[in-house]
Protein backbone atom coordinates (compact mmCIF):
# COMPACT_ATOMS: atom_id res chain seq x y z
CA UNK A 1 0.00 0.00 0.00
CA UNK A 2 1.93 3.64 -0.74
CA UNK A 3 0.41 6.50 1.20
CA UNK A 4 0.59 10.08 -0.08
CA UNK A 5 1.36 12.52 3.19
CA UNK A 6 -0.05 15.81 2.92
CA UNK A 7 3.05 18.33 3.96
CA UNK A 8 2.21 18.87 7.45
CA UNK A 9 2.06 15.12 8.46
CA UNK A 10 5.00 14.56 6.45
CA UNK A 11 6.94 17.16 8.52
CA UNK A 12 5.59 15.70 11.41
CA UNK A 13 6.98 12.34 10.76
CA UNK A 14 10.19 13.89 9.72
CA UNK A 15 10.43 15.57 13.37
CA UNK A 16 9.97 12.56 15.15
CA UNK A 17 12.84 10.81 12.96
CA UNK A 18 15.11 13.70 13.83
CA UNK A 19 14.09 13.55 17.36
CA UNK A 20 15.21 10.33 17.01
CA UNK A 21 12.09 8.68 18.44
CA UNK A 22 11.84 6.44 16.22
CA UNK A 23 13.77 4.49 13.37
CA UNK A 24 11.72 4.76 10.82
CA UNK A 25 8.81 6.32 8.79
CA UNK A 26 6.96 2.97 8.51
CA UNK A 27 7.77 2.97 12.64
CA UNK A 28 6.15 6.19 13.56
CA UNK A 29 2.74 5.43 11.25
CA UNK A 30 2.45 2.44 12.97
CA UNK A 31 2.75 4.14 16.67
CA UNK A 32 0.04 6.35 15.13
CA UNK A 33 -2.71 3.90 14.17
CA UNK A 34 -1.91 2.48 17.05
CA UNK A 35 -3.27 4.93 19.09
CA UNK A 36 -5.81 5.75 16.82
CA UNK A 37 -7.06 2.06 17.62
CA UNK A 38 -6.61 2.51 21.13
CA UNK A 39 -8.66 6.23 20.72
CA UNK A 40 -11.47 4.18 19.15
CA UNK A 41 -11.37 1.47 22.03
CA UNK A 42 -11.89 4.35 24.40
CA UNK A 43 -14.44 5.74 22.42
CA UNK A 44 -16.50 2.81 22.19
CA UNK A 45 -15.80 1.70 26.40
CA UNK A 46 -17.33 5.42 26.90
CA UNK A 47 -20.27 4.48 24.62
CA UNK A 48 -20.84 1.56 26.21
CA UNK A 49 -20.47 3.04 29.73
CA UNK A 50 -23.18 6.31 28.33
CA UNK A 51 -25.60 3.26 28.10
CA UNK A 52 -25.42 1.89 31.04
CA UNK A 53 -25.43 4.82 32.58
CA UNK A 54 -29.18 5.07 30.67
CA UNK A 55 -29.87 1.74 31.65
CA UNK A 56 -29.21 2.19 35.31
CA UNK A 57 -31.54 5.39 35.03
CA UNK A 58 -34.15 3.63 33.75
CA UNK A 59 -33.74 1.05 37.07
CA UNK A 60 -32.27 -1.61 34.67
CA UNK A 61 -29.30 -2.72 36.25
CA UNK A 62 -28.69 -5.44 39.07
CA UNK A 63 -26.92 -4.67 42.63
CA UNK A 64 -23.43 -6.22 42.37
CA UNK A 65 -22.77 -8.57 44.85
CA UNK A 66 -20.32 -11.47 45.96
CA UNK A 67 -23.66 -14.44 45.20
CA UNK A 68 -23.95 -12.55 42.03
CA UNK A 69 -20.17 -12.72 41.01
CA UNK A 70 -20.69 -16.49 42.00
CA UNK A 71 -23.46 -17.24 40.01
CA UNK A 72 -21.12 -15.55 36.84
CA UNK A 73 -18.34 -17.61 37.47
CA UNK A 74 -20.41 -20.29 37.64
CA UNK A 75 -22.08 -19.85 34.60
CA UNK A 76 -18.96 -19.21 32.79
CA UNK A 77 -16.97 -22.27 33.92
CA UNK A 78 -20.09 -24.37 32.99
CA UNK A 79 -19.98 -22.47 29.33
CA UNK A 80 -16.32 -23.52 29.24
CA UNK A 81 -16.71 -26.63 29.59
CA UNK A 82 -19.41 -26.92 27.02
CA UNK A 83 -16.53 -25.99 24.27
CA UNK A 84 -17.95 -22.43 24.83
CA UNK A 85 -16.31 -19.20 25.08
CA UNK A 86 -17.99 -16.59 27.32
CA UNK A 87 -18.51 -13.15 26.41
CA UNK A 88 -15.49 -10.86 28.13
CA UNK A 89 -18.64 -8.31 28.50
Amino acid sequence: MTVTLTPRIEAMVRQKLAAGAYGTADEVIEEAMRLLEQRDQLERLRASLDEADAELDRGEGIEWTPALMEQLAREGDALLLQGVTPDPD
